[in-house]
């Protein structure tokens, strides 16, 4: 629980770590508050945007050559996206919840069924 008029965030790459009060905030700062805090530079949102300009706007034949159809920007991009998520995975200090992981057993089907296709 945090203190009052204090809101708590999780930290990861894209977010500066602590707490925001409302004494951090920039309309708090106009009223003759403490100078505004940081702000937050990016977050899944920013990263998937990213994402769809790269998917959409550059070429497809823009690659790197070295590495044949992974070399494609986006492509590169989603792989960082995807360290990132196994990285928070690994940071988690909550558990989750168990409920039904019939989901994940298919999803871990179908994965492995993509990567034998690359195998064959």
């Amino acid at each position: 629980m945090s203190a009052p008029g204090t809101t708590p965030f999780r930290t990861g790459w894209f977010r500066t770590g602590g707490s925001r009060t409302e004494a951090s905030r920039p309309e708090a700062s106009r009223r003759g508050g403490e100078p505004a805090a940081a702000p937050v530079t990016g977050d899944v949102v920013s990263f998937l945007t990213v994402y769809l300009i790269l998917t959409l706007a550059v070429p497809s034949y823009l690659t790197i050559t070295a590495l044949g159809s992974m070399g494609r920007l986006s492509t590169l991009w989603a792989l960082l996206g995807l360290f990132w998520w196994f990285f928070e995975r690994l940071r988690r200090t909550t558990t989750l919840n168990a409920g039904s992981r019939a989901v994940r057993w298919i999803l871990l089907l179908f994965l492995a069924a993509v990567l034998l296709s690359y195998a064959v």
